[in-house]
């Protein structure tokens, strides 16, 4: 069996044994005892909880890398608890929107800690990506300045096709300086959506329309960004509105916080992360800059029309509190039956006019 024990061995161990000194090894025990006092020292032991709060973010280290690095050494370690696991991450972990997040609302378990993570370093790796793409660009040499007279900005008018329910709705405006998330009412009718589903909405809103709105209540659909390889569904709470625009629907903050998005102006996309990486979106500007034309127009036409229909109910207010003046005949007295009555015998210009019918006393 002895013969067999070179074959058995491999790299550095056969290579110790080839050059020990003859005589060396004379017994099982004796093997046992050298190979023991070789190797013991390149032998990776198992990892304490205490080898775990040795793990901790260093500067300039993405959160991605530092999880990757954490979950390896948790790895090594074979009897540990959830507490001492999340005790060590928190610890260790430096990135400040994630220990915020701890602070105010601490994992329960590994699992809970580690994808909230995830989510972080996701959003973290769509800023980076973000940042580096935005500072290769420079501008056309014939293109127009941003900003002042004439500008052709139109920073504000990103337009996206997101799905919303299975029906993908081609003009949808994302505005990332609204507080609402607003869902059309003509859109609903046309992507069959009940109106049963509608919940009560008591808050209104101003600023789409020239007067104050109220929505005909709230609805909470799946919305859908990117492509069927990586591609990202939230749900969304919309206000109903019942009046019509140019849009299919306006995304505003609330939905981009829940998606995370990262907006970059210079090249009219956003970016948010996926679950196969960053998920980039472009607008289309021309469809932008048109769907802004119609709304203009839209917005001017019915800002006509109110003021028509103010004009109208004033006139209509005016007619009926008015009371008809009585006709006065050619010689200048009133077609009334009235009389003149003295006040004062000694001046014959101070009278009074009352019914003629009326008694003398």
């Amino acid at each position: 069996m002895a013969n067999y024990l070179p074959v058995a061995l491999a790299d550095s161990a056969r290579s110790w044994l080839h050059v020990l000194p003859r005589g060396t090894i004379g017994s099982w025990a004796e093997l046992h005892e050298h190979l023991i006092a070789n190797f013991q020292g390149t032998f990776e032991w198992p990892g304490t909880q205490f080898d775990l709060y040795n793990i901790i973010q260093k500067p300039g280290e993405s959160l991605q890398d530092y999880i990757r690095r954490f979950s390896k050494q948790r790895n090594k370690i074979s009897d540990i608890t959830d507490d001492v696991i999340i005790a060590a991450f928190t610890e260790g972990v430096r990135h400040e929107l994630l220990v915020g997040k701890f602070g105010r609302k601490p994992p329960r378990t590994v699992k809970q800690m580690i994808e909230k993570a995830k989510k972080y370093a996701k959003a973290e790796d769509a800023v980076t990506a973000s940042k580096q793409s935005g500072g290769t660009w420079k501008p056309k040499k014939d293109a127009p300045a941003t900003g002042g007279s004439g500008s052709t900005n139109h920073k504000d008018r990103k337009l996206l096709d997101p799905v919303v329910r299975n029906v993908k709705l081609r003009r949808s405006l994302i505005d990332g300086g609204s507080g609402l998330n607003i869902l059309f009412a003509k859109t609903l009718d046309d992507t069959q959506i009940p109106r049963t589903e509608l919940k009560p909405s008591s808050a209104p809103f101003h600023g789409v329309i020239l007067r104050l709105s109220s929505p005909l209540g709230q609805i909470t659909l799946p919305v859908t960004f990117g492509t069927r390889e990586n591609f990202r569904t939230e749900n969304i709470c919309f206000e109903v509105a019942d009046f019509e625009t140019a849009y299919h629907a306006i995304l505003g903050r609330p939905a981009l916080a829940k998606f995370m998005v990262v907006p970059h102006y210079t090249y009219m996309m956003m970016k948010m992360p996926g679950p196969r990486g960053v998920i980039s979106l472009r607008s289309d500007i021309k469809q932008a800059v048109t769907c802004d034309k119609e709304s203009c127009e839209m917005a001017q036409t019915r800002e006509i029309t109110l003021a028509r229909e103010e004009i109208r109910l004033a006139a209509s207010a005016a007619t009926e509190g008015e009371v008809p003046a009585p006709k006065i005949s050619k010689s200048g007295e009133s077609d009334a039956k009235t009389k003149k009555i003295p006040l004062d015998p000694s001046d014959p210009t101070k009278t009074a006019v009352i019914g003629a019918e009326l008694d003398c006393k």
